[in-house]
């Protein structure tokens, strides 16, 4: 069959002249919206990694958020009888007062409360309202081997940037 196109990509001739080749859709164009894809995910996912590097996600924490963490701690240290981190999430005042237990006043009353009626648990803090550099919370809690659930106000500053309990 001579004259005939039987083959991609030959010269072929119509009318005794021979034209160039046809070229026909190769794969290189299907792939670019595949590159172009995997281009947008790696820009996207080196955007977040910056986020996570650039500020952390302590810093992402809204105030409201900061407190809860904070009256968490509060009876986390409470159960776990632990003085220092009882310590520390209270205001100065607080800690310079006459009425601030001792190590050993604090550590007697939490073991002997969790003893006979078992952990705190906090079942919800509600009505968490932050005014400027203080806020108050409504801690609900209950000990493991009691029913009677407890509604305990909590006020707590903002000193430093960290915030305390300071009732």
């Amino acid at each position: 069959m001579a004259g005939s196109d039987s083959g991609a990509g030959r010269a072929r001739s119509v009318g005794g002249k021979k034209t160039e080749p046809e070229v026909f859709d190769d794969e290189r164009r299907t792939i670019w919206p595949f590159l172009v894809a995997a281009t947008i995910m790696v820009v996207v996912l080196i955007a977040i990694v910056l986020m996570q590097v650039l500020r952390p996600a302590e810093e992402r924490l809204t105030d409201q958020a900061k407190v809860t963490r904070v009256v968490n701690d509060y009876y986390t240290a409470q159960n776990a009888i632990n003085y220092t981190s009882y310590r520390a999430v209270f205001c100065s005042a607080e800690l310079n007062s006459a009425d601030f237990p001792t190590q050993e006043a604090f550590t007697n009353e939490n073991r002997d409360a969790r003893d006979a009626d078992g952990k705190i648990e906090v079942s919800n803090i509600s009505e968490t309202v932050v005014n400027g550099d203080r806020a108050t919370a409504n801690v609900h809690w209950f000990r493991e081997h009691k029913s009677e659930t407890k509604i305990t106000p909590i006020v707590l500053v903002n000193e430093d940037g960290n915030w305390k309990v300071c009732a």
